[in-house]
């Protein structure tokens, strides 16, 4: 007789296995009641606010930049501009990570402005002499 017990219990367990199987299994066919968020298409690119503010400060403090040392007067750079993108409401990590749109700012707001920065400072960007996060 045990092993009419034993074979009971066998069969009895194979069939719970294979029930467990199938329900699992459906539910995977089982169709879902949310909704999936939409997946973003294009992520937009940072930009600035107009930087009209901005060269009005630089181009106050250009005797100022024609005289620092090139280190100080990125070190001036980029207290003026930190000052003018807090201003603004500016993510000032964000503005780290794309440091050249301030070129593409001051490009828009004030050309001659920023070519004068270039010269005074030795540098070819803007962006090149602004604090960045590493990596």
């Amino acid at each position: 007789m045990p092993t009419t017990t034993t074979s009971r219990l066998a069969a009895r367990g194979a069939a719970v296995i294979v029930t467990a199987t199938f329900a699992l299994a459906g539910c995977t066919d089982a169709p879902s009641t949310e909704t999936a968020p939409p997946m973003p298409t294009e992520t937009p690119a940072f930009q600035l606010p107009d930087a009209s503010a901005l060269c009005t400060n630089l181009e106050e403090r250009a005797q100022e930049f024609r005289t620092y040392t090139p280190t100080i007067g990125k070190v001036t750079l980029n207290g003026l501009v930190a000052n003018w993108a807090t201003s603004q409401g500016v993510d000032l990590l964000e503005l780290a990570r794309n440091r050249d749109a301030v070129d593409v700012a001051l490009e828009n707001a004030c050309p001659e402005v920023r070519a004068s920065m270039l010269s005074y400072l030795d540098i070819d960007s803007i962006g090149s002499a602004m604090i960045s996060l590493p990596g």
